[in-house]
């Protein structure tokens, strides 16, 4: 084999690095957590739980972190959470299904519970009619749930009183958005249609009909609405919903096995993830033209990872993404790092590119540090310990683009980027 020289210098500079990763969350993989919300100072808000134990838990760092005692039991819960959400951090709403409002063909239908003092202390909200409701969406003074049998109900004054919506359909309306006081939209599952109010909720019209059945809708971008679908489709607006693109992604998503994208976060046209029923995540940096997948957990289970599924995606902000499931959970997290004068080694590697199979050796200063090799898209490949003034790693790496980053206790001295083709 043929070695690729790496040297690393001491240059006296500031040097400013952009560099990404995605790694496994050990607080979010034992939450459970069936869905993520983010109030207007940027406290992400996790609604987790099974069987009749429902809590919501706090972070304050996007997602990071999630202290035990920023988590808060939900009192009134039935066996099935339809979620929440959250005007700010002190005034949250949840709906689940109970035996509050009475049954339906036998089945608990849902109420509603809010709390204005977070978490502290919580209230029942008595809606006007029996129904199954499973999804609900806030903005400043408007609350909105979608339901059964074509069934929206809001609320102008905080949830305190109810006006039912014509919404022109008897199928599931399976989740509602709100953009502003006015426009919303709303999935219609079976019809497999998206529509839209622009009087806040007094008429709606059908605006986009799909060729898959239709499941969440949300926003993580200024202008950019998506749609997740129950198959190998997503959908997606740059224009706040007045144009939709549909997008295939047959090539990454396997219906065959019950797979199906299942949440899609944008937060610019460029880059986005999905998380896939099938219990895996996937990356795109050009709008969706292709998709790279960071993450695969699928399970032995008959549906093919369904226990793993990923249920939630979400930017928390431009640099940090958070996907959970029932038992799982990652963050993405770009940072963008400043290292101090006269403490950074940059590297200087010959030749580059690289031809697949040279080794790569590193040439150092004495000390003990680690050196460790990522994708392009943060995803680490390996760490070596380095204890003398050189090491060579096989370079067993397929075509593309690296990321080396040498640390010394945890501190990172030096990094650079090599290509391999």
């Amino acid at each position: 084999m043929k070695q690729l020289m790496i040297c690393l210098i001491m240059f006296a500079s500031v040097s400013y690095t952009t560099f990404a990763k995605l790694s496994k969350n050990a607080d979010l993989s034992k939450m459970k957590t069936q869905q993520l919300d983010m109030t207007d100072d940027g406290t992400i808000i996790a609604f987790t739980g099974n069987g009749s134990t429902r809590a919501i838990q706090f972070s304050t760092d996007s997602g990071l972190t999630w202290p035990d005692n920023m988590k808060y039991t939900i009192p009134y819960v039935g066996k099935v959470s339809s979620g929440g959400c959250a005007l700010n951090r002190d005034t949250i709403y949840v709906v689940d299904k109970g035996t509050r409002t009475g049954t339906k063909n036998g089945c608990p239908t849902n109420h509603i519970i809010r709390t204005t003092d977070g978490c502290k202390t919580w209230e029942e909200i008595i809606l006007p009619i029996t129904e199954w409701f499973f999804h609900i969406s806030c903005y400043e003074n408007v609350v909105a749930l979608a339901g059964d049998n074509g069934t929206v109900l809001y609320s102008n004054d905080y949830g305190e009183t109810w006006e039912q919506s014509e919404t022109g359909t008897e199928n599931s309306i399976f989740d509602i958005y709100l953009l502003d006081r006015d426009v919303w939209f709303a999935t219609v599952k079976k019809e497999k249609t998206l529509i839209k109010t622009t009087d806040g909720g007094k008429t709606w019209k059908t605006i986009f009909e799909a060729s898959q059945q239709l499941y969440g809708i949300d926003s993580d971008a200024d202008n950019i609405i998506t749609i997740d679908s129950w198959a190998t489709e997503y959908y997606i607006s740059k224009d706040n919903g007045e144009t939709w693109e549909t997008k295939d992604v047959s090539d990454i998503i396997d219906a065959t096995v019950y797979d199906a994208a299942t949440s899609v976060a944008f937060i610019d046209e460029n880059n986005g993830f999905i998380g896939s029923r099938g219990a895996a995540i996937f990356q795109t940096t050009d709008g969706g033209e292709t998709w790279e997948k960071l993450v695969d957990e699928k399970d032995s289970s008959p549906f093919g990872g369904y226990l793993n599924a990923f249920k939630d995606v979400m930017y928390t902000d431009t640099k940090h993404l958070i996907a959970v499931g029932y038992e799982i959970g990652y963050i993405y997290e770009e940072t963008i790092d400043a290292v101090e004068e006269e403490s950074l080694y940059r590297s200087i590697i010959y030749p580059n590119p690289a031809n697949i199979g040279e080794t790569l050796t590193f040439s150092i200063p004495t000390g003990k540090y680690t050196a460790s090799i990522y994708t392009a898209e943060g995803a680490l490949l390996k760490t070596t310990r380095i204890q003398s003034n050189n090491i060579a790693i096989d370079n067993d790496f397929s075509t593309g683009t690296y990321f080396i980053i040498i640390e010394e206790n945890g501190k990172v001295i030096g990094r650079d980027k090599f290509i391999v083709e």
